[in-house]
């Protein structure tokens, strides 16, 4: 057994690792590890995990959080697909640490946290959790629905994390194909020819 980690959650971590689960998930004890290994309360995180719920986690310490709406990948998606959005991110240099959260619609891109204060992100609904911020974190094994899951597998150091350029980049293309299709409805509203009046008896 893993110094630290509790027999249930080894045996819910293996047995997750052992059935496969999602292909773009990769369950990892040493992820568990890593993600609370800057909590002054450990154990809690895990009995949350224990209990299949999310582990309140303090953003800023190893890690940050970018939340990115869904409604930016599923104009670069071209829908919900679980799939296609996978590879969205993988498109744009993002393989793993990406947290979905399907009842608010969101995604949660984890990065280094230098890297998520430095610079502007374009877009008032992409926000940034730095220090004094907590985020709900699955547990590792949890790569599927409902609930909060890893869409993309869980970091086991901080050289897994995302990369905040390629996040940039994303976050840049999502909001231009925002604009692109505000331009074709205003377009398509605008051209529409306006019915002449029927003449009057």
């Amino acid at each position: 057994m893993l110094p630290g980690m509790t027999s249930e959650y080894q045996r819910k971590t293996l047995s997750a690792t052992l059935s496969g689960g999602n292909p773009g998930a990769r369950m990892s004890a040493r992820a568990g590890l890593w993600l609370v290994s800057r909590e002054a309360r450990p154990r809690d995180a895990r009995e949350a995990w224990m209990r299949d719920a999310p582990a309140m986690l303090r953003t800023g310490l190893h890690f940050a959080a970018v939340r990115l709406p869904a409604e930016l990948l599923r104009g670069l998606a071209g829908g919900d697909d679980r799939a296609r959005t996978e590879e969205v991110f993988r498109s744009f240099g993002v393989p793993g640490a990406v947290i979905a959260d399907p009842s608010q619609r969101r995604y949660y891109a984890l990065v280094r946290p230098e890297d998520a204060c430095a610079g502007t992100w374009d877009g008032p609904a992409v926000e940034v959790l730095g220090e004094d911020c907590y985020l709900g974190v699955p547990a590792p094994y949890r790569a599927d629905p409902p609930g909060v899951h890893w869409l993309l597998c869980p970091p086991e150091g901080q050289e897994d994390l995302c990369d905040s350029g390629a996040l940039r980049k994303l976050v840049a293309a999502g909001r231009a194909h925002e604009n692109d299709a505000r331009g074709r409805v205003r377009s398509v509203n605008w051209s529409r020819p306006v019915p002449s009046r029927r003449a009057r008896d």
